[in-house]
């Protein structure tokens, strides 16, 4: 049992606790916020309404790429991902504004990369382009760039990319709302069921991490 000073704000721990519905005990990952525990769902618990608190199983080695149309959930399965597993993600966006500025700033005549990025979802065939330009070539390029600073890729589009980085990643997901948000002509990745796991966020915005819990196998039997 970790007792409560030793605990580290914003680390992910294993937690124990009672549930007085059924009355049984419940493990999960849960990141500590400094005051309470928190789950990916949301819900609070102060120390004392736990009963054990352990290391939580953490793989940094491990890669994943989370894909899906625009607006579809990626980076809030991502967010979900990041404190449930204890990995970092960044997004193909984030990850390439610096590379592919110039040629977004010549096309789009914004100068302020804030503006840039936060107008992305006009652009997105521009930004696609533009990643594409990057990734010519070496479709790995931007792939290559993004794990080397992080556990998480965050929105691949382009399948001849996905064919070349395939190898690079342990596990894939494709976060699909498309009974409540549009499909992108863009995104030219279609979900596999042979190589990916598919993650319905077409439900309501609450039951998402119940749905990343069970697609990442962490929910409790």
């Amino acid at each position: 049992m970790i007792k409560k000073e030793q605990l580290v704000t914003g680390k992910c721990y294993n937690v124990t606790w009672w549930c007085e519905d059924d009355r049984s005990t419940n493990d999960y990952i849960m990141t500590w916020g400094g005051r309470h525990f928190k789950d990916s769902f949301g819900c609070t618990f102060h120390y004392c309404e736990v009963c054990v608190v352990g290391e939580a199983p953490v793989e940094k080695s491990k890669k994943i790429l989370v894909l899906g149309h625009g607006q579809h959930g990626k980076d809030c399965v991502a967010d979900i991902m990041t404190r449930m597993l204890g990995l970092t993600s960044i997004s193909s966006s984030v990850a390439a504004l610096d590379t592919i500025y110039v040629v977004l700033s010549m096309a789009t005549g914004i100068v302020d990369k804030d503006e840039l990025f936060n107008t992305r979802g006009e652009n997105r065939g521009l930004w696609k382009e533009a990643i594409t330009l990057l990734n010519t070539p070496y479709k790995d390029t931007l792939c290559k760039m993004i794990l080397e600073q992080s556990d998480i890729y965050v929105g691949m589009r382009c399948d001849l990319e996905l064919e070349k980085c395939y190898p690079l990643f342990d596990d894939i997901y494709y976060v699909d709302a498309s009974k409540r948000k549009p499909l992108e002509a863009s995104m030219l990745i279609k979900y596999d069921p042979d190589r990916m796991t598919l993650i319905d966020n077409n439900g309501p915005e609450y039951m998402l991490g119940y749905e990343v819990a069970k697609a990442l196998g962490v929910l409790s039997a």
